[in-house]
């Protein structure tokens, strides 16, 4: 409020209260609204402090303390808190029930005795499904009302109703959840055993052969045994040492052939030399032999043959 003139500013807020009003009863909400949040324009949104609360020296309010002496300021208190329950009321109208319960909180700070105010927060929070907060505030109201009033009894019918339907959902979706975990539990059951199951089929469609390659194992030994019978190392032992006599007997025979053979090749050289040296007096021979006869033969022919005379 100014201090200049206070009573203009209230005749002002009054007619904005009186203007939202019939903006209200006819269905405008939104001009209601308008012209109820205009009224803080010209009376404020706070009742007038003492030093001691402006400094934050504490203090309640005046109307919790005592009234105040001057009755416009009481006027201009009253139709502050009368602007808020109305926005409220505009506000539930409207349907924003978090708006309207935050309006009603803000009458019941400076008036906690406000029956309309509780009666709004109270639907409000049935609203929002606040049922507990909700039944606080209708049971104050109805408390503070002294006799039954017909909207306070007919939102607490609507509360009770609400709370049997909210347990009622509530039970069911517990119901649904526990049938849900019902069949995921049945489902892991039913594919645990479909897997044993065929685990067992495919052991049995598995053959034992060992000569079978997928049955061998991986040692890096390809050879398969074909029915090879079973032999004990006792009877292993004396082909063994048989087996190392003949071996040994062998080398000693191959160390004879060896020498056997040495004699074989020094004779053999010896007619080879005899062999090669024999040829060449043959040859002498037959060379000293063959001369004279080419010379006889030469002589012969030379006079046998005369000189012929050359045909031109």
């Amino acid at each position: 409020m100014s201090s200049k003139n206070p009573q203009a500013d209230y005749d002002q807020a009054l007619a904005l209260k009186d203007a939202g009003n019939a903006a209200f009863k006819s269905g405008d909400f939104k001009g209601a609204l308008k012209n109820y949040s205009r009224i803080f324009m010209h009376i404020g949104m706070n009742p007038c402090m003492n030093m001691s609360q402006m400094m934050g020296g504490g203090g309640a309010p005046p109307q919790q303390n005592q009234q105040s002496k001057d009755p416009l300021q009481q006027k201009t208190d009253g139709l502050r808190l009368t602007a808020f329950n109305n926005m409220a009321a505009v506000y539930a109208k409207m349907g924003k029930w978090d708006d309207c319960k935050d309006k009603c909180t803000r009458v019941l700070k400076h008036d906690d005795k406000n029956t309309k105010a509780l009666f709004r927060r109270g639907m409000a929070q049935r609203k929002l499904n606040l049922y507990e907060l909700a039944r606080a505030d209708l049971e104050k109201a109805k408390e503070i009302k002294g006799t039954k009033d017909p909207a306070i009894e007919r939102e607490l019918k609507l509360l009770s109703k609400d709370e049997k339907n909210a347990d009622k959902e509530f039970y069911a979706k517990m119901k649904k959840q526990m049938q849900r975990a019902k069949k995921k539990k049945a489902k892991k059951k039913a594919e645990k055993k479909e897997a044993k199951k065929k685990a067992k089929e495919e052991e049995a469609k598995k053959d034992d052969n060992p000569n079978l390659k997928a049955n061998v194992k991986d040692d890096n030994d390809d050879a398969f045994m074909w029915d090879v019978p079973a032999t004990n190392d006792n009877d292993n032992k004396p082909k063994d040492d048989k087996n190392k006599e003949a071996s040994t007997t062998s080398k000693d025979n191959k160390g004879g052939d060896k020498d056997k053979d040495k004699g074989n090749d020094d004779s053999k050289k010896d007619t080879k030399d005899q062999v090669t040296t024999e040829p060449k007096k043959d040859e002498a021979s037959t060379t000293t032999e063959d001369k004279p006869k080419d010379n006889k033969d030469k002589t012969s022919s030379d006079k046998t043959s005369p000189e012929q005379p050359s045909e031109f």
